[in-house]
């Protein structure tokens, strides 16, 4: 999925990619359901996810202070959203 890149058009999907050079700490074991992966040495896992819900987990690391990130939902819906 590639798209030309234009200042005017906001993005959509924001990229987190995590690296792990030492097998994926405890804290990070909900980033994966793959039991292999957590122990394996240099395991990379990454994630697209709307920029919404980028900024609102980015938003919550901050306040919790402890300098690890938090599972993003890769499906995201505003709180201050009606449903249809």
């Amino acid at each position: 999925m590639l798209e030309e890149y234009s200042p005017d058009t906001p993005a959509e999907h924001a990229h987190r990619r995590f690296e792990f050079p030492n097998g994926i700490p405890r804290e990070y074991y909900s980033f994966t359901d793959r039991e292999g992966y957590r122990n394996e040495k240099s395991r990379t896992v990454e994630q697209l996810v709307p920029v919404e819900a980028w900024i609102a987990a980015a938003t919550e690391e901050e306040k919790l202070a402890t300098g690890h990130a938090l599972l993003c939902p890769i499906t995201y819906e505003p709180k201050n959203r009606a449903r249809k």
